[in-house]
């Protein structure tokens, strides 16, 4: 039996060496194919990366363009409220500039019945006043609408003061 068993074990063997072979050379036919496919596979994936960039570039520059005029229109609008905002303080100057004011804080305005020599100086004094500051606004707002930094300090602290004031 042991030379039978030799035998077969040599059959077996050699079938199976066969069988490798085969699959050695059908897999060396199928790397080809697989490298043409790998090829294919890398070019399709370096397109694909490519537009993903492309898509992601446009995305994000639509994303900047839209920014930029949600930027532009929310600067146009806080110039508009702050127009809006100077109007309605320099008609609030206005109307209280016929008033007499205490000077006590917060300043009461009243306007007396009859008028004597002194409320009639306080009043004359206090639209003196409040043209000059009129002017001085104006001027300082001319040099904002110009570009000058140093007139945009001023405005801004004499809106400060002048809503102290009031």
């Amino acid at each position: 039996m042991d030379e039978s068993m030799t035998k077969r074990s040599k059959r077996l063997f050699g079938v199976l060496n066969g069988t490798l072979m085969k699959a050695k050379k059908s897999s060396d036919r199928k790397s080809e194919a697989e490298k043409r496919r790998e090829e294919l596979e890398a070019k399709l994936a370096e397109k694909l990366r490519k537009d993903k960039e492309e898509l992601s570039a446009e995305v994000q520059e639509l994303w900047e363009q839209k920014q930029t005029a949600l930027r532009i229109k929310r600067e146009e609008e806080d110039g508009r409220r702050e127009a809006r905002s100077r109007d309605f303080q320099r008609d609030q100057k206005r109307n209280i500039i016929n008033f007499l004011q205490t000077k006590a804080h917060p300043a009461i305005h009243y306007l007396p019945k009859n008028h004597n020599a002194r409320t009639l100086e306080l009043l004359t004094a206090g639209k003196r006043e409040m043209a000059l500051r009129t002017e001085a606004d104006a001027k300082a707002m001319s040099d904002v609408a110009t570009g000058d930094d140093a007139a945009e300090a001023e405005v801004g602290a004499s809106m400060e003061v002048d809503q102290m004031e009031t």
